[in-house]
């Protein structure tokens, strides 16, 4: 568990503190109690994920496309919820009913500068402290830093894993 935190600390630096960036969690959240973040937060744990959905075609650059991305979803009775997100992320992402139903709602947030301005700092401080999913958590981070540095991903045929490749080598690796 250790070496699982220090890798944790040590992806986000990166991320966080890339010295072109400017400082994450965009305020405009002023109407958002500190409480309120930290609760949001605590509904994120437990409602919430984050996520990378892999897309394979032959007309993809890498023949793979990697889209991560920030999601929770409720009843409707609980569209209010979602809608704080919204507010919190500074307007970004789409509110939105689930395709299929017409009483659950998502809130989603995707695109890297998102996730890494808005979602990255909103885990490390309201969520993560608290959180049992760290290991995923890495696993989204270095994902996110992985494409920051314009890697992207070679299906490991037979299996359904993937692996991490130069943008210079063979597409399957």
């Amino acid at each position: 568990m250790f070496s699982t935190l220090v890798l944790y600390f040590s992806t986000c630096n990166n991320l966080v503190n890339n010295g072109n960036q400017q400082e994450r969690l965009v305020d405009n959240s002023n109407s958002i109690s500190e409480a309120k973040k930290y609760w949001l937060g605590g509904f994120a744990e437990g409602e919430g994920s984050v996520s990378a959905s892999v897309k394979i075609h032959s007309d993809f650059r890498f023949g793979v496309n990697v889209q991560p991305e920030f999601g929770v979803t409720q009843h409707k009775n609980g569209k209010h919820i979602l809608a704080e997100f919204k507010d919190l992320f500074d307007g970004k992402g789409s509110l939105h009913l689930k395709p299929g139903s017409q009483d659950v709602w998502e809130f989603k947030l995707s695109g890297l500068t998102n996730l890494i301005d808005h979602i990255v700092p909103f885990y490390l401080k309201y969520v993560i402290p608290f959180s049992g999913k760290v290991k995923e958590f890495n696993t989204f981070l270095e994902i996110l830093e992985r494409k920051q540095r314009k890697e992207h991903f070679t299906q490991t045929l037979g299996r359904h894993r993937y692996a991490f490749k130069g943008p210079r080598s063979n597409r399957y690796g």
